[in-house]
């Protein structure tokens, strides 16, 4: 008799439709080798036992949109703003900073719908609380920045770039979007050794072991830049990782030998700096309608050589007018080189129209989505505010996608919002628009079965079947006989990946994990 190495016992929730629910799963090195009612002739004497009654045992969570050297590199950072209330706050927040004259004060976590003025600081206050050292305060979508005048300076920014604000007076006033954001952003970013990198992908990775996370979609890099790409396929960490580069450069993706690419490759902006692209006027800024960063053409030929040279793809469309033009280009290449599993995915899809859910469930073409925005962002001061209370009932339909057979899957867009996979299974039964809302099952789906057929990886993981790898968490609660809207209270308890146990609290270096 082979005894497992591990038996939980309690409500487990396989996520298989086979074998939906059991009372207990043993697990034998990195693998699970029973699932049902009764494991007691798998216990031997060196078995561990654990008792999970009345509480939840569910698939290890799969986060399919994360920045994870991004969320890294953003605890570099000298302030998060994320949950300050005022830009007085947050000027006297960046007072309080003490560098040395010259050095970068960098501030991430804004968001102008938090705050009680519903505005971005001016670089005038910013150089008011620090006029010798550049300061740059970066939204929290990470779409938008604002910048004092020494930072201005510094990166070199000039009133005919795209994105620059002017004022009534013609002066630059801080505030950059769209592609002067990107230059600021990287301009200003921490220059951090490779060691220093690793340290805080160390946190970043038990930081996800600690909402649940076992596997993480991550979106890496640029064109010309595989640092990060590399770095992530090299380091030594303790969760799985599905790579995304987000190249247009489709060499520099198969030299890597990696099987996607894309990610957040904009198709265009965001909601909250005004650069989402949207057929029709923003409500709170009348005179624009967003951003497309493709001509129809370049897209089309971009979506159609990546599909031809058997890629899979994943683009960031917000804005039905970005969703159109991805659709667009993804039927274009269907059509010249069809390809029945090809999973291409579009990241956000946040206001699609009716149309468009039925045109993704044709073409195949999953979504890959973000509920937290919906915990996070209010939906009379942000969405009603940016949308108008027509449009924001388009807002994130799930439930008409899934009715429609569009596969969804869920993530946190870390580091826009933490890597909480509850807060997302929360907001995504707990909807604003309550005809968009799911059920409990579904979206628990999103973050586990459903977001393993997303990487291809659905007869590896997903679901607690016999056979597949050992990742499991186990909840403080049995989420399915709570209410709802206390869902956001559960607790992660235990994290079991490739069938050992996490000690998920340690503080650990790289090297020691």
């Amino acid at each position: 008799m082979h005894y497992a190495d591990l038996v939980i016992e309690g409500n487990v929730y396989t996520m298989d439709e086979d074998k939906p629910f059991a009372k207990s799963v043993a697990i034998k090195g990195d693998k699970i080798i029973f699932v049902g009612d009764n494991a007691n002739d798998m216990i031997g004497k060196d078995t561990i036992l654990i008792n999970a009654e009345g509480k939840s045992v569910l698939p290890g969570f799969i986060d399919t949109h994360v920045h994870f050297v991004g969320t890294a590199i953003s605890r570099f950072d000298d302030l998060d703003a994320f949950g300050l209330s005022s830009i007085s706050e947050i000027l006297e927040a960046i007072k309080r900073i003490k560098k040395p004259e010259g050095q970068w004060i960098r501030v991430r976590g804004f968001d102008d719908s938090m705050v009680v003025e519903q505005r971005y600081p001016t670089r005038w206050e910013l150089d008011s609380v620090a006029p010798k050292n550049p300061v740059i305060v970066k939204r929290l979508d990470g779409h938008s920045c604002v910048m004092n005048s020494l930072a201005l300076d510094r990166v070199g920014i000039k009133p005919e770039m795209r994105g620059v604000d002017i004022d009534e007076q013609g002066r630059i006033t801080g505030i950059l979007r769209a592609e002067a954001n990107e230059i600021a952003r990287r301009t200003s970013e921490y220059e951090a050794s490779k060691e220093e990198i690793l340290e805080k992908l160390v946190d970043v990775s038990y930081g996800a072991l600690r909402s649940g996370i076992t596997t993480i979609h991550a979106l890496e890099g640029s064109t010309g830049d595989e640092s990060e790409v590399k770095l992530l396929m090299d380091a030594k960490l303790p969760l799985d990782f599905v790579i995304y580069f987000q190249t247009t450069d489709i060499r520099e993706a198969i030299a890597l030998d990696l099987p996607r690419i894309g990610g957040c490759i904009l198709v265009d902006g965001s909601m909250d700096s005004h650069t989402a692209a949207m057929f029709e006027p923003y409500n709170d800024k009348k005179d624009s309608r967003g951003v497309l960063y493709f001509k129809d053409d370049e897209l089309k030929d971009f979506v159609l050589n990546a599909h031809k040279s058997g890629l899979q793809i994943a683009m960031h469309a917000i804005g039905d007018a970005a969703i159109e033009q991805l659709l667009d280009a993804y039927e274009y290449a269907l059509s010249e080189y069809p390809r029945e599993d090809h999973r291409h995915r579009i990241e956000h899809a946040e206001v699609p129209t009716e149309d468009q859910v039925r045109r993704m469930a044709k073409l195949g073409v999953g979504v890959a989505v973000q509920p937290p925005f919906l915990y996070y962002w209010d939906m009379e001061k942000f969405y009603i505010k940016r949308l108008g209370p027509e449009r924001a009932m388009r807002l994130h339909p799930y439930k008409r996608m899934l009715e429609a057979g569009v596969r969804l899957a869920g993530g946190s867009d870390s580091p826009v919002t933490p890597m909480n996979p509850i807060v997302g299974i929360h907001a995504a039964v707990n909807h604003p628009v309550r005809g968009n809302s799911i059920e409990l099952y579904d979206a628990v789906r999103l973050y586990t079965r459903d977001a393993a057929f997303f990487s291809f990886e659905e007869r590896r993981k997903g679901s607690i079947t016999e056979g597949k790898v050992a990742d499991l968490v186990i909840l403080s609660d049995d989420i399915f006989k709570m209410r709802s809207a206390e869902l956001n209270k559960v607790k992660v308890e235990r994290v079991v990946k490739n069938g050992k146990l996490l000690e998920i609290n340690k503080k650990l270096s790289y090297g020691h994990i």
